[in-house]
Parts: C-alpha cells; structure tokens; sequence
C-alpha cells in the first residue's frame, strides 16, 4: 500500500510540473512582493485593513477640521460683526449732561414720543435702577426722574430730567 502511494504521487510530479511550477511562483510572488515589484492580494496581508483604517481616520480628521472651522466662522462673524451706529444713537451718547429738556429736544431735532415719571436711582449717566430694583437703595435715595423716550428706526432713546429739570442720564437700546 505504501509502494502504490508513492508510485501515485511520482506519477502525479511526473503528471503536474507545470502546475508545481506555477504553486512555486505563487509562493515566491506573496511571500516576497517587494522583490518582484508585484503586491500580494490585499485579503492575503494586513495592508487592507490599515488602509481602510487610514482612510476612516481621514475622513473623521477632515470631518473635525470642517466642524470646527465653521464653528470658528460662525462666531467670529457674531462677534466681530459690525452693529452699524445710527446718527440718532451717536447723538443721544454726545448729549451732555446738565442741559434743559428744550435743549436736549433740540439735539434730537423732536419732542419726546412719550414723557412718563418713574422712581429711581441713576447709578451713572447711563444706568438707572428703579424703585422696584431692591439694589437701588444701595446706590443712594430714591428719586422721581421725568423720563423722555423716543424711538427712531428700531432704536430706542431715553433721555433721564431730574426735579430741576436737567437731563441727568441718556441711554439708547435696540
């Protein structure tokens, strides 16, 4: 039994020297891919998987970058947006404090679109806590101020008269 085994596979090398010839090659092309200038097929070695890994790594590095440059944008523009200032605001902030109500109506170039009373503290020219504002006791007596308000093209203007008559603060808001 052993003699006819060996005699079969005499027979098949004597049969296949062309196929053990090709197997041969096979073997010599993967197992050396570098030195005959051709590459083993990609399923045969890890160089798939790191590709394919590189390129995931790619993409998420890209996809950050991207995010995060218009996060950046986003926010420079809101920030560093210029708030064009109108003449009546550049008006308002120049009047001068101690002026008449007639004088400060004449800057304006109208008289007030409304004229109401209100209880306060002015903390500067261009703060005023109210009566309501449980703060306000800390910055000094409460006082009553004529408050004139005008509001020109979405800007709204107050102008702060205190018991004399004097403007005594001026703000403007949107």
């Amino acid at each position: 039994m052993f003699r006819l085994l060996n005699t079969a596979d005499e027979q098949n090398d004597a049969r296949e020297p062309e196929q053990r010839r090709a197997f041969a090659t096979l073997v010599n092309v993967y197992s050396r891919p570098r030195d005959l200038g051709r590459s083993a097929p990609q399923h045969l070695t890890g160089e798939h998987a790191m590709k394919r890994q590189s390129k995931r790594l790619a993409t998420i590095a890209l996809a950050t970058t991207a995010i995060t440059l218009i996060a950046f944008t986003f926010a420079f523009w809101r920030i560093e947006h210029p708030v064009s200032v109108s003449q009546f605001e550049v008006t308002v902030a120049r009047m001068p404090l101690g002026i008449t109500a007639e004088e400060a109506d004449k800057m304006i170039g109208s008289p007030p679109d409304v004229i109401t009373k209100q209880d306060g503290v002015l903390v500067t020219p261009v703060t005023m806590l109210t009566a309501s504002n449980e703060l306000a006791k800390q910055y000094g007596p409460l006082q009553t101020y004529s408050l004139r308000v005008w509001d020109r093209d979405g800007v709204k203007a107050t102008v702060a008269l205190d018991r004399e008559g004097k403007v005594a603060g001026h703000w403007t808001w949107r």
